[in-house]
């Protein structure tokens, strides 16, 4: 049986944070017909994208600043990189897929099926796949810059980590999850000279939990406002306007006793918008989580950044699931207290 899981970037620490970032073999259309994605003869084609894939998320690039992920070289010696090119199967269904087509023609990452997906790997070649993030690449095209990502399911690892406070409430940045979060990546969106940043905009969305806080890329919030789908809960990194209200209020947020001032613009927008998120990084002019690519060729090379308050929080994630103990040991404690 034909499979390669290969480690593209060596962890340090016993519990290193890992990026899996898995070829999606079967692609299931938005009428949920199955179709072949990667084939056989394309490991080359997926192994090359991942070598790319490593270096535009880990270097800054020209038009950025360095991010949470780049910022610290401790940090980032502790973040372990897996890819996985997996067998096919004979009599494929639609659970052996990990990416869908969208009814929007996004692509879409079906997280309900990587647990089953985890296990059947584990049970046919003995190895077993636990990782805090999955990039599922598609061969599939799609809207460039647009991602839907999915929010880690926290499960009983909810309240094991780091506790936090955002505007009054008592939080967890968790050292594990139930289910990963992930993101669909169509191999065309990362081809050009802003694949870092959109490589860079799945993670930030991958990183959040579903019970501990996400973010989320605005123009989606927005769209999921419009069309009635709007998240139970708003993401850390966006505000709505009060409704009536004339004019964005001057703060946004507060997070671990730190004031965050809101920023009072839109990127790639035409119209005024009632959505707001925080102010922007030092030097920066775009957002990485709105319509940057729109901004970028308006800006005449303007600097994408996250806006401050993104960057606190998941470089804060990021530190508390590199330090952390085993699996075992979390539960464990919770058992005993």
């Amino acid at each position: 049986m034909e499979s390669d899981l290969t480690v593209l970037k060596k962890g340090a620490g016993n519990y290193p944070f890992t990026i899996l970032v898995i070829a999606n073999r079967f692609l299931l259309g938005s009428d949920n017909t199955l179709s072949l994605d990667f084939t056989r003869d394309e490991r080359n084609v997926f192994d090359s994208f991942c070598r790319r894939l490593i270096l535009d998320l880990f270097n800054a690039l020209p038009n950025s600043r360095k991010s949470f992920i780049q910022q610290d070289d401790g940090v980032q010696a502790c973040i372990k990189v897996v890819s996985l090119f997996p067998p096919l199967h004979a009599e494929p269904n639609a659970a052996d897929s990990l990416v869908q087509f969208g009814p929007d023609g996004r692509l879409v990452y079906l997280q309900k099926n990587f647990q089953r997906f985890a296990d059947r790997y584990q049970l046919e070649t003995q190895l077993s796949i636990k990782p805090d993030v999955v990039f599922a690449v598609s061969r599939g095209r799609a809207p460039s810059g647009y991602l839907l990502a999915e929010p880690a399911v926290d499960g009983p690892f909810a309240d094991r980590g780091v506790p936090f406070q955002l505007d009054g409430a008592f939080l967890h940045h968790p050292y594990y999850c139930q289910i990963p979060g992930g993101v669909a990546l169509a191999m065309d969106q990362l081809s050009g000279p802003t694949a870092g940043l959109i490589a860079l905009r799945a993670l930030c969305g991958a990183l959040g939990s579903d019970k501990n806080g996400f973010v989320m890329d605005l123009p989606t919030l927005s769209a999921q406002y419009a069309n009635g789908t709007k998240p139970k809960t708003l993401p850390v990194n966006a505000r709505y306007k009060t409704e009536g209200a004339l004019e964005i209020p001057g703060f946004f947020a507060n997070y671990n006793g730190k004031s965050y001032a809101s920023r009072n613009a839109r990127d790639g927008q035409i119209v005024v918008s009632d959505l707001y998120t925080s102010e922007l990084l030092p030097g920066g002019s775009i957002n990485l989580l709105d319509d940057f690519l729109i901004a970028f060729d308006r800006a005449d090379n303007g600097v994408v950044v996250t806006d401050k308050l993104t960057n606190d929080f998941l470089f804060d994630r990021l530190l508390t699931k590199i330090a952390r103990p085993s699996a075992k040991a979390c539960l464990l404690d919770e058992e005993t207290t």
